[in-house]
């Protein structure tokens, strides 16, 4: 939900202050004539300022609009006996804009019109447009329903975050750490309210302060004109919110709201009150800053997540306020016509003449103003190009780490890459609903093998009629764990291929030392992660590379070895346990003493091996292998996408596994977990190479330390629950082995997959996948998910979604199927 203020300027200009997208919005109708004839006249470049005040009601409770339609910096005119439209938008945002009333301003301007929630309002926010019909002008604001128990955290932006902000001032500075406390408080679902005692014609100029500093979206309160007691106006506001049945559980302000937020019955432990006192208060002095305190609200037991989701405003969408087009020239405008747009009294019988006078005396302002603009850009690239020629590029990759460490602030201007994620992002992807894209599941899509090809059909159907659906295609089609998604929402990013992202370094160095190598490079997938290795060791022409026959690499990369780097594959069959022939080997090597052959350059190497069934390939073999290569000066590379599957089965760690390997890759969105990405470890010769090679491959990702926070994550909870996985490939082949018209080699069930042949000729491949998917009697109401290799042939990959009860309900079904039981 978003609900946006704009303010118009002329005929065709306004500025924009934006929380939650509510789409876009056209006036149904032309303008229309002016009721009173003086109307056009009086409003003649006069800035609209009008002002929709926020507003909560309890769900099932009747709430009233109030509108107030003014023009002018200072509400030096109201438009009264004028026609407004007041429209309303149910569902946000693709929903329609609804029109509820048309009504008609009295004499200060005003209209007030009771909509009845029961019934069709649900707990949320609702933004409501008043459309004036002369002018197309209009007032924006948003009505919440509050459910019961909502929870309410207010901040008096009068004091408690800045100076003073009055009319004409320049806007002062945020205090430091203000920002991210209250969007602390919104990340755990409580509802933000603003008050201040400022009146509301000043509601455009603060807002458009409070979206320059991104401050966290929430509901804004101003006094109704200039008040005599703002305070009491205040109150009055957030009796109203309490009275919903809401609990204001901190508030924030300075000295003199202590007694405000005593009436409304905050505890004094939630009272805060920022700055230092000489006299006791009845609250909690934050005497060392926001950034102390919000230390220790992160530290506090209290806030967990599974809390924030028990609070029942948790699925608003958090955002912040926002400016659209920052640098409008409209909103320098807004700004100015108060300096500009002035009746001279002396002249007060010739206005026309004295608002042409002042029309041209602002356009020559911006013309000066561009000039200079335009002079200071021009010395910024000359400074900026000079430095770059001085300072070498390696210098300008490492100083951003560096800068961030000496400084507190750091201006970064090297590019338009080194740009963070904006908080509205990181909420995006901290709610996005996901699927393995490869299986074109992203957000939801079945895969189907249909007389050997694919076929996608909606998963959403299957979603319909299933409540619970057991997915064992792949051990990518995992979702990303509730401790995953917060540690991608919270990290600390860079542009990486700056090598400025903190968390990928982090990464790298971590996989680096687990697998025991010298470097290490994180690339988007397992076959960007073989394919670098190969261009990185066949680093030439007319070479080759020595792979397996049933080896990924030859089978499910698309020949991008070939294709991209003129590399020849040389295949050598493996045998059932997925190693190959060492004299066969040695034999197939080749140098460039024969003019006629490649000169190989590589071996390759898979463990676990996928197509021999997922058995795991022994140490002595991978021991010998290295020695046949290193024998004629020949590098060996592990494609070690389930390496960690290899290591958990045969106990040893998996620096061990490949410590004569050259080179090896491993997949984090496989049995670990992770959403997306996989590492290539190895000599930092090596490394360095595939880093260059993979920017020219499309893998020059920018603020990737999203992605590698759950891939820090999977290197260490994702290896370390691995064994359930294999405990219950183990569990179903041993069940299915019990059944009728099934076959399995269960000595091949050694980590988490799981090969099985089918022996029913009245059942076809593609038949008996969409009746797993598919059907459903009384007894079996769930869907489950096989992938099919070959004719007959059919796997299950475990992964950390599937449990052991899930193998007996498996089993169930494949039985009901095959033998009709």
């Amino acid at each position: 939900l978003k609900a946006s203020a704009t303010y118009k300027i002329a005929s065709n200009e306004s500025v924009n202050v934006s929380g939650i997208d509510v789409g876009t919005f056209s006036p149904p109708r032309p303008l229309e004539v002016w009721a009173r004839k003086h109307t056009r006249a009086k409003l003649q470049n006069l800035a609209a300022n009008h002002v929709l005040s926020d507003s909560v009601v309890a769900e099932g409770h009747e709430i009233t609009i109030r509108v107030k339609f003014c023009y002018g910096a200072l509400n030096v005119f109201s438009l009264k006996g004028e026609k407004v439209d007041l429209f309303l938008k149910r569902e946000v945002p693709h929903g329609p804009w609804e029109e509820i009333s048309c009504l008609e301003t009295d004499k200060n301007g005003r209209i007030q019109y009771t909509l009845i929630t029961e019934d069709e309002f649900p707990p949320g926010m609702y933004p409501v447009k008043a459309l004036v019909c002369g002018d197309h002008s209009l007032a924006d604001g948003v009505f919440m329903v509050l459910p019961k128990n909502a929870k309410v955290v207010v901040f008096s932006i009068d004091g408690s975050f800045a100076a003073s902000l009055s009319i004409s001032a320049v806007d002062p500075k945020v205090r430091p750490g203000a920002v991210s406390v209250a969007r602390f408080w919104q990340d755990f679902g409580y509802i933000i309210v603003y008050v201040t005692g400022r009146p509301d014609m000043q509601k455009r100029r603060v807002l458009k302060w409070m979206a320059l500093n991104e401050f966290p979206y929430g509901l804004t309160f101003f006094t109704d004109g200039l008040a005599a007691d703002p305070q009491r106006r205040k109150l009055e506001f957030l009796k109203s919110i309490t009275k919903c049945d809401a609990e204001i559980v901190a508030a924030y302000g300075s000295s003199k709201d202590i007694s405000l937020y005593e009436d409304l019955g905050v505890p004094e432990a939630r009272r805060y009150i920022i700055g230092r006192s000489k006299k006791a208060l009845a609250a909690t002095i934050l005497q060392d800053g926001y950034y102390a305190h919000l230390k220790q609200l992160k530290s506090d037991p209290a806030f967990t997540f599974q809390s924030a989701l028990n609070n029942p405003m948790f699925s608003l969408q958090r955002t912040c306020f926002k400016l659209k087009n920052p640098t409008d020239q409209s909103k320098l405008k807004s700004s100015l016509n108060r300096g500009f747009f002035k009746l001279d009294p002396s002249k007060s019988n010739d206005k026309k003449h004295t608002l042409r006078k002042s029309a041209c005396e602002f356009n020559e302002y911006l013309l000066l103003r561009n000039l200079a603009y335009a002079y200071y850009l021009f010395i910024m690239r000359l400074l900026i190009t000079r430095l770059v020629r001085v300072l070498p590029m390696r210098c300008l990759e490492v100083s951003a780490i560096e800068a961030n460490k000496r400084f507190p602030t750091v201006l970064d201007v090297r590019s338009d890459t080194v740009t963070k994620p904006t908080e509205q992002m990181l909420n995006a992807m901290r709610d996005a609903e996901v699927g393995d894209n490869v299986f074109r599941d992203d957000p939801t899509v079945i895969r189907v093998v249909v007389k050997g090809r694919m076929a996608f059909e909606s998963a959403l159907e299957a979603k319909k009629k299933f409540d619970y659906v057991i997915d064992l295609r792949s051990d990518t089609v995992t979702l990303p764990t509730p401790d995953m998604r917060r540690a991608m929402a919270e990290a600390e990013v860079g542009d990486n291929v700056f090598r400025d992202d903190p968390t990928v370094n982090k990464l790298e160095k971590r996989a680096a030392e687990i697998l025991g190598k010298e470097s290490a490079l994180f690339v988007t997938s397992g076959t960007q992660g073989n394919l670098l290795a190969l261009l990185s060791h066949c680093w030439g022409r007319g070479l080759d590379a020595i792979v397996g026959k049933k080896s990924h690499i030859y089978i499910y990369e698309q020949g991008g070895a070939a294709h991209l780097g003129g590399i020849q594959l040389k295949t050598i069959d493996n045998q059932a346990d997925g190693s190959f022939d060492l004299d066969t080997l040695e034999h197939m090597i080749s140098d460039d003493s024969d003019p006629h052959c490649t000169k190989t350059s590589l071996v390759c190497l898979e463990n676990t091996q996928n197509v021999c069934g997922g058995v795991v390939l022994e140490k002595s073999f991978i021991d010998n292998v290295c020695a046949v290569s290193s024998k004629y000066g020949i590098p060996v590379h592990m494609d070690g996408a389930r390496l960690f599957n290899a290591s958990v089965a045969c106990g040893t760690s998996a620096a061990e596994l490949v410590e004569h390997c050259t080179t090896v890759s491993i997949c984090l969105s496989k049995g670990l977990g992770a959403p997306v990405g996989s590492l290539l470890c190895g000599p930092s010769t090596i490394i360095d190479r595939a880093r260059r090679l993979s920017k020219s491959l499309g893998g020059g990702m920018r603020q990737c330390g999203i992605l590698a926070a759950a891939g820090l994550i999977a290197l260490s909870w994702g290896v370390e629950r691995l064994h359930i996985d294999h405990e219950n490939a183990a569990l179903f082949s041993q069940e299915v082995s019990k059944l009728r018209n099934v076959r399995i080699n269960k000595d091949l069930v050694q980590s988490n997959l799981v090969y099985f042949h089918i022996d029913l000729p009245s059942c076809s491949d593609d038949d008996f996948v969409k009746r797993l998917a598919f059907e459903k009697t009384d007894a079996i109401n769930y869907s489950v998910l096989l992938d099919c290799y070959s004719t007959r042939l059919f796997r299950a990959a475990f992964n950390h979604h599937v449990t052991s009860d899930d193998v007996h309900l498996m089993i169930k079904k494949i039985d009901h199927i095959i033998n009709g039981n």
